[in-house]
């Protein structure tokens, strides 16, 4: 009886420690997590019932970079507004790309999108912005989009949230560098009559092995989530995200078809607050 015990344990052993067990093994832990995805959506409870503004700088961003993040807004917030501050005529084809945003964005389920179209604000990877000129555009479209409404019933304002990238811009793109700078210091100005009434949120850069590891970076995120903010898509938020980005016809070469395959941010998002 015992050597029939210690055959079945050297025999389990070798079983776990072969790679295919531990790959199955790893895999089957993530579609458990992706399968319970709504248990770690603690984003979706912070835009309940808001209003929602989404910056980005170009045309693609919106589901490269923030697809999962995009749905749930679309899903759960009140109202969802997307600014872009470019047409992402890096390549002149701006006017193009305008098309391909509102396709993209009416995908992931958002309809209300404005692109500006400012000479000061063109789409180039080493250029900084100007911040003030960001900051009073992100400014006056909070207002215009009752971003700080009052319920004039019980005199409160709704804390909604202004989202977009952070200090490192997930790829290191100066512009979208100059719109995390924008928001930061928007918030954070002392004689600002949004101040007390947005959270910023930033788009959490991560290290390049995560960042193309897929929805094998689930369990990572969980582990190190820190006091950040997850939204994690489903597969049919995974599919949607695959079609928003096809959508951008003019930008799916090769290696953005691998992007889209390879890339945690299709199927995760993470927000540090701000404020």
């Amino acid at each position: 009886m015992a050597s029939n015990i210690y055959q079945l344990y050297l025999v389990t052993q070798n079983v776990a420690s072969t790679t295919t067990f531990q790959i199955t093994l790893l895999l089957i832990i993530i579609a458990v997590l992706a399968y319970h995805s709504s248990y770690f959506n603690d984003w979706r409870e912070i835009i309940a019932q808001k209003n929602v503004l989404l910056v980005i700088a170009h045309p693609d961003d919106e589901c490269m970079f923030f697809s999962p993040c995009a749905q749930a807004m679309a899903r759960h917030a009140q109202n969802v507004y997307l600014v872009c501050m470019s047409d992402g005529d890096f390549c002149g084809l701006g006017t193009i790309r305008q098309g391909e945003l509102i396709k993209s964005c009416r995908l992931l389920g958002i309809d209300r999108i404005e692109i500006i179209i400012n000479r000061y604000l063109q789409d180039d990877p080493k250029a900084q912005w100007d911040i003030k000129l960001l900051k009073k555009i992100i400014r006056d479209r909070v207002h215009q989009h009752r971003i700080d409404v009052r319920d004039n019933d019980v005199n409160f304002f709704f804390r909604s949230s202004v989202v977009t990238f952070d200090e490192y811009g997930v790829s290191g793109h100066a512009n979208h560098i100059s719109l995390y700078y924008a928001l930061k210091e928007l918030i954070y100005e002392k004689d600002n009559d949004c101040i007390t009434h947005i959270q910023g949120f930033a788009l959490k850069t991560v290290n390049i092995c995560r960042k193309y590891i897929g929805v094998a970076d689930i369990a990572w995120t969980m582990l190190l989530k820190g006091n950040s903010y997850v939204c994690i898509n489903s597969l049919r938020g995974c599919v949607t995200s695959h079609l928003a980005m096809r959508a951008h016809v003019s930008q799916f070469v090769w290696f953005r078809r691998l992007y889209t395959i390879f890339s945690s941010f299709v199927g995760e998002t993470y927000h540090l607050k701000e404020k």
